[in-house]
C-alpha cells in the first residue's frame, strides 16, 4: 500500500469518524430535547390537576357546609321554620344559617358546574330541593310522620357527600408522577438504550 492510498483511507476513517459522532451529537440531542418536552407536558398536566383539585376542594369545602347546616336543621329539636318564628335572636340565628348554608350551597353548585363534576352538582340540587320540602312542610304544619321522612332524606343525601367529594378529589390526582429534571448520565443512558433498540 502506498503513501496516497494510505492517506485516503486515513482521511476516510477519519471523515467516517466524524460522520459518526454528528449522527450520534444530534441523536443525543434529540433524545434530551424529547426528554425535555416529555417532562414540560407532564409538568404542565400535573399543574393543571393540581390547580383544579384546589379549586374543587375550596368548593367541597362550602358544599359540606352548607349540607351539614341543613342536616343540623333537621334535628327534631330545631323543626320550624325560621319565617314563622316571631322575631328575636332565635329567629335571626336561623334564618341567617339557612340564608348562609343556601348561598354556600349556590356558590358551589355554579362553580362545580363550571368544572365539570356533575355526580356533586346533582347531589346540591338534590339536597336542595329536599331541604325546600322539608321547610315548607315545617311552615304548612304537614304530618309529623311527613316532615320525618323529608328529615331522613336530607340525611340519606347528606351522609353519602364526603365520601363522594373524596372520590371526586381522589380521581384529580395528577396523572403521571413529577418526571425529575434530567443530567448527562440519563443523557448517557437514555442514548445507549435508544441505539440497542
Amino acid at each position: 500500500m502506498d503513501a496516497a492510498s494510505f492517506g485516503l483511507v486515513i482521511g476516510l476513517l477519519g471523515v467516517l469518524a466524524g460522520l459518526v459522532a454528528t449522527v450520534v451529537g444530534v441523536a443525543v440531542a434529540v433524545l434530551v430535547q424529547w426528554n425535555e418536552t416529555q417532562r414540560a407536558h407532564t409538568a404542565e398536566r400535573w399543574a393543571q390537576a393540581t390547580a383544579k383539585r384546589e379549586r374543587l376542594r375550596a368548593e367541597f369545602e362550602r358544599v359540606l357546609s352548607g349540607a351539614y347546616a341543613f342536616e343540623s336543621l333537621t334535628s327534631p329539636f330545631v323543626w320550624v321554620n325560621p319565617n314563622t318564628l316571631p322575631a328575636g335572636p332565635y329567629r335571626d340565628h336561623l334564618t341567617e344559617l339557612v340564608k348562609t348554608a343556601t348561598e354556600d350551597l349556590r356558590l358551589a353548585y355554579v362553580r362545580l358546574r363550571l368544572e365539570g363534576a356533575t355526580d356533586v352538582v346533582t347531589a346540591i340540587n338534590d339536597l336542595a330541593m329536599q331541604f325546600e320540602r322539608f321547610q315548607r312542610g315545617l311552615a304548612n304544619k304537614e304530618p309529623i310522620k311527613e316532615i320525618r321522612e323529608n328529615a331522613d332524606a336530607i340525611k340519606a343525601l347528606v351522609e353519602p357527600l364526603h365520601e363522594t367529594l373524596q372520590h371526586q378529589l381522589d380521581a384529580l390526582t395528577p396523572p403521571d408522577p413529577l418526571p425529575e429534571r434530567t443530567g448527562f448520565r440519563s443523557w448517557a443512558s437514555d442514548t445507549w438504550k435508544w441505539f440497542r433498540r
